[in-house]
């Protein structure tokens, strides 16, 4: 009979949503959802710091190189520049991507991580960049880097445990 097979789905169906709802509404007695909690370690923001050093490193190392280039680089010789910059940056993220940040700090380390995401997206350009565009590049470079220096140095200082 059809009404019958019908009658046993809905009923399938509404036990499942109610074990749904069981399961992922579940609240705590004084009514509110609960919230896992994570803590962060001193020995990985130790270890994001170290991080975010490299990367300030990395960037004045470029930045410097980039402003001393002769008068006609190549999109070759400034992908040598960047490319060490460009890995420092992988290396920030995925280290970045593993770590709990105190929440004092969680704004600026997502600021970072996007930026960072950005700028590598943009720094892999240089792969098969027309030497016509190369001054631009440059200078978007510098800009970039110049910015995401400014987001490490807050991160930093949201990482820096609180004065006692």
């Amino acid at each position: 009979d059809v009404r019958r097979l019908v009658l046993l789905a809905c009923l399938f169906f509404a036990v499942v949503l109610g074990a749904v709802v069981l399961h992922f509404g579940h609240t705590d007695s004084n009514g509110s959802t609960p919230v896992a909690t994570v803590s962060s370690s001193p020995a990985q923001v130790a270890r994001l710091q170290s991080a975010i050093a490299d990367v300030q490193s990395a960037s004045s190392g470029a930045q410097a190189e980039l402003t001393t280039l002769t008068p006609f680089p190549t999109p070759p010789r400034v992908a040598t520049i960047v490319n060490p910059y460009v890995d420092s940056l992988h290396l920030y993220d995925t280290l970045a991507a593993t770590v709990t940040v105190p929440a004092r700090a969680r704004g600026a380390a997502q600021a970072a991580a996007t930026e960072v995401r950005a700028d590598m997206t943009f720094l892999r350009t240089i792969n098969g960049l027309p030497s016509i565009q190369l001054g631009a590049f440059i200078s978007e470079f510098l800009a970039r880097s110049t910015q995401l220096q400014q987001t490490m140095d807050t991160l930093q200082h949201a990482l820096a445990p609180a004065a006692a």
